[in-house]
């Protein structure tokens, strides 16, 4: 149905009432309220991990001065794929708008659009939906420099760095003294109690480790995530995405990057028809029965994800029953479907 007077946002606040926190003194009797079904998105979440390897300034004479060859030898940063995640994005289909005169309409003082334009329901509460876009997903950046603030003022002044590193590892070795004896109880003064004690034991972990990382290096690991949206359309074992060791999720056309593969199979997939508006006993609202489809996303060999998900585009659209808009009834359609969800 085309549009004579399309209402947007402030129209659907007037007659939503209470619902939205916006409001229009708009006449409803001489407009018409534009809708849309919804349109489904494949949303691959890939989650992966940035393990970051540092470089100790004293990594020559760890096992000089701790006994330890075990030490980050190099400076490097790889990215270790871990999960990925099949979920669906929803938005307006501009290929499916529809429109109705609520002034001619019974029952529907309060109807919900949701920020997209898609037609929740009648008479119903307005929810706030949150959806995830195609963006990286907000990340951590913790420090990676080395704290060298645990030496004292003698080894910060040494004249060289086998100096300090020797400085630095009399100091580690006061601290484990230092730990031992407060458990054995050889102090001049204990903790007054528990809680005092594990907070001390704590203090000196902390310095501790901080002072053996100047020998054996950092291993900083952070999670990360990226959205990687896919229209459903039919594919058979295409690349989705690719990822890198080094970069983590890049662009399908960099070859830096090993392929991770996506195949579509529809279940049901059925296009959007105009039949039966003119039928009587039909409204002009219209729902949406969608179709479905099996998605498998793969790293060629090994399944890493398999799903079965509605898309909304494939779907029938269906004009509501009049009677079902009878006063005071309550409609709830699903705003990521566009499924009719209950009358009540």
């Amino acid at each position: 149905m085309k549009s004579k007077v399309f209402v947007m946002a402030a129209i659907v606040a007037a007659m939503m009432g209470s619902a939205l926190p916006a409001r229009a003194q708009v006449s409803p009797d001489k407009a018409e309220v534009l809708y849309y079904l919804p349109k489904t998105t494949i949303a691959l979440e890939v989650e992966y991990e940035e393990v970051t390897y540092q470089q100790g300034p004293f990594y020559q004479y760890s096992e000089r001065y701790l006994g330890t060859k075990n030490i980050v030898k190099e400076n490097v940063t790889q990215c270790e794929l871990k999960t990925v995640r099949i979920n669906t994005k929803t938005e307006a289909d501009e290929n499916r708008s529809y429109t109705f005169t609520p002034s001619v309409m019974a029952g529907t003082n309060k109807f919900v659009l949701n920020a997209q334009g898609i037609l929740e329901g009648f008479n119903i509460a307005y929810k706030e939906h949150k959806t995830k876009g195609d963006e990286k997903i907000k990340k951590e950046h913790p420090e990676k420099d080395f704290n060298i603030l645990p030496l004292l003022e003698e080894q910060m002044m040494a004249s060289s760095t086998a100096k300090m590193a020797e400085g630095a590892a009399k100091q580690i070795y006061h601290i484990r003294e230092a730990r031992m004896n407060l458990i054995s109880g050889e102090v001049d003064k204990m903790p007054a109690d528990g809680e005092s004690m594990k907070l001390m034991l704590k203090q000196l972990q902390q310095e501790e480790d901080q002072l053996t990382a100047l020998f054996v290096g950092k291993i900083t690991r952070v999670k990360k995530s990226r959205i990687v949206l896919i229209e459903p359309e039919k594919k058979q074992d295409e690349v989705a995405f690719r990822f890198s060791k080094h970069y983590g999720v890049v662009d399908n056309n960099d070859l830096s990057g090993e392929p991770y593969y996506i195949t579509i199979e529809g279940i049901k997939k059925v296009y959007a028809t105009e039949a039966g508006k003119k039928k009587m006993g039909v409204s002009d609202i219209y729902y949406n029965v969608p179709g479905y489809a099996t998605v498998i996303c793969t790293d060629g060999e090994k399944t890493l994800a398999k799903k079965n998900i509605a898309i909304a585009q494939w779907g029938i659209a269906v004009p509501l029953a009049k009677d079902a808009m009878r006063a005071g009834a309550v409609v709830r359609f699903n705003p990521r479907t566009g499924a009719l969800m209950g009358v009540q």
